[in-house]
């Protein structure tokens, strides 16, 4: 947590020295993220997965506290590939609003997701984003 009381919810695999990780551009925030002592790292971790990524987001989504959970700008952050698993997931879905003609929406219990396609597969860090 920096000095402004902001806080970063990591779900991950393992940080071993892959190579991905070591070019990402994103290498930096979340190789900071996780070995920083005060972010709340969640549970399953893991390669994410159709079969897993809403179980991810959900135990993502748990863990923020209750002194941030409404704000606006706490903004979940995950790659492209992840959030791809997570519109197959929803369409995959038998009781869902969206099918497989039709957009998943951005966006997980009401947060808003941000995809990057620089932003290392298997990570998702939920933080307050300024816009």
């Amino acid at each position: 947590m920096d000095g402004r009381g902001r806080r970063l919810i990591v779900s991950s695999a393992s940080l071993s020295s892959s190579p991905e990780l070591s070019r990402a551009f994103f290498n930096g925030i979340v190789t900071r993220a996780i070995g920083d002592a005060s972010v709340i790292d969640v549970t399953p971790a893991g390669a994410i997965t159709v079969n897993n990524v809403i179980a991810i987001l959900t135990a993502c989504d748990d863990a923020i506290p209750d002194s941030v959970y409404e704000d606006p700008e706490m903004i979940i952050h995950m790659s492209t590939t992840d959030f791809r698993k997570y519109q197959n997931a929803i369409i995959a879905k038998t009781y869902k609003g969206q099918g497989e003609a039709d957009k998943v929406p951005a966006i997980f219990k009401g947060r808003e997701i941000r995809t990057y396609a620089g932003f290392p597969a298997n990570y998702i860090m939920v933080a307050k984003a300024d816009t």
